[in-house]
């Protein structure tokens, strides 16, 4: 049993050996990611919007432009012009977004999933500002950017972020306007 044991270590240390080296988007690191802790003082969804501003030109900086685009397929998140590349297009939207309307109907705060980002909900976003709906489709911390980003992001700065945002739907639409959050 102990030499199943220890041939089992033995294959499992050879193929994490024989993995890759990590790349660029692996181990950037932001400081400009909305943190619960250094940003307790922001109370605007606009000081939000200016740090994700400033975080996705370190992405620019840190993965984009060390990125050798030649040796990476077509098809990939961090090659130029790539159909899965968010800076190939008019609008990058992973990141936040907000539609207002005049005599808005209602507030709706959108929250994307924990594997996602702001575009996997644009239509709906798109169709609720339609039906007169003031909507903020909010890019969650860690997510829009690099896998790195994942690993220093915290359930903390999660509800951090949505209650700013929840706080600023409710100042632009009032308390008689319903706010709800999907």
């Amino acid at each position: 049993m102990l030499g199943l044991f220890v041939g089992g270590v033995a294959v499992l240390l050879f193929v994490v050996d024989s993995m890759p080296d990590l790349d660029v988007w692996h181990q950037a690191q932001f400081r400009h990611e909305y943190n619960h802790q250094q940003h307790r003082a922001f109370r605007t969804l606009q000081q939000y919007q200016t740090l994700e501003q400033q975080l996705f030109q370190e992405l620019q900086a840190q993965v984009y432009d060390r990125v050798d685009t030649a040796a990476l397929p077509d098809f990939h998140r961090f090659h130029r012009g790539s159909p899965v590349d968010p800076t190939a297009y008019t609008e990058n939207w992973n990141r936040s977004r907000e539609f207002s309307v005049a005599n808005p109907r209602a507030a709706v705060l959108l929250l994307h999933g924990l594997s996602d980002s702001p575009y996997s909900l644009r239509q709906l976003a798109q169709t609720l500002h339609a039906s007169q709906s003031h909507v903020v489709l909010l890019r969650l911390p860690g997510h829009g950017t690099a896998p790195a980003a994942l690993t220093r992001v915290s359930v903390e700065d999660f509800k951090a972020a949505v209650r700013l945002a929840a706080r600023h739907l409710r100042q632009q639409v009032g308390p008689d306007v319903p706010l709800f959050v999907v």
